[in-house]
């Protein structure tokens, strides 16, 4: 098990920090099926060990640092702890300053920071963090091949900020976008949601 290999392995194996990766993975996988805060709590815990040992060069830093991103962004939902909040969009954009451009998980980083800023707007009414948000959602889908599966929920994300900046036939083209998208891919449930908001 993940715990094991943790647990066998030496600290300074160059395997360690992947070993702690997955722990957390795994960790955060029994937080979202049985949502007990301890799992979640001990999943962050994992992610900073990770990205503590981890080089500073190294290609897998970016994963880790989105997925402690993640875990932090979790634990806001669920504590509402704006120290979560802020250190959830202090690790996105470090994960996305490591990304590499032309990487194929740039824009789904480029989302999750997008989430943290709009999140943050919400939470502290900073006109300055939606702007942001849209920026860096804008890129993300720039970024997102036309094929992609992802399009259509980037779009959605898009739509939603534009609403929230009250930049209406903005939302509303970015809706049907994603419309179009959803509907490319057969995606049903997520056409019924754009549907709801148009």
């Amino acid at each position: 098990t993940c715990q094991q290999a943790v647990a066998l392995a030496p600290p300074d194996s160059p395997k360690w920090a992947s070993f702690l990766n997955n722990l957390g993975i795994g960790l955060g996988v029994r937080y979202n099926r049985l949502g007990r805060i301890e799992d979640l709590d001990e999943a962050i815990q994992t992610y900073r060990r990770a990205v503590s040992v981890i080089p500073d060069n190294h290609p897998d830093l970016p994963v880790y640092l989105n997925n402690l991103g993640t875990g932090l962004h979790d634990r806001y939902s669920r504590l509402r702890r704006i120290e979560d909040l802020e250190e959830a969009i202090q690790r996105y954009q470090q994960a996305v300053a490591a990304t590499p451009e032309g990487h194929p998980d740039l824009p789904s980083r480029l989302i999750n920071l997008s989430s943290g800023l709009d999140d943050r707007y919400r939470r502290a009414n900073t006109p300055t963090d939606l702007e942001e948000a849209v920026r860096v959602c804008q890129q993300a889908v720039a970024l997102t091949p036309p094929d992609s599966p992802d399009r259509a929920p980037h779009l959605s994300r898009l739509g939603s900020i534009y609403f929230d900046l009250d930049e209406i036939e903005q939302a509303i083209t970015a809706y049907e976008q994603a419309l179009a998208a959803y509907r490319q891919i057969g995606d049903k449930s997520g056409e019924g949601s754009i549907l709801t908001n148009l």
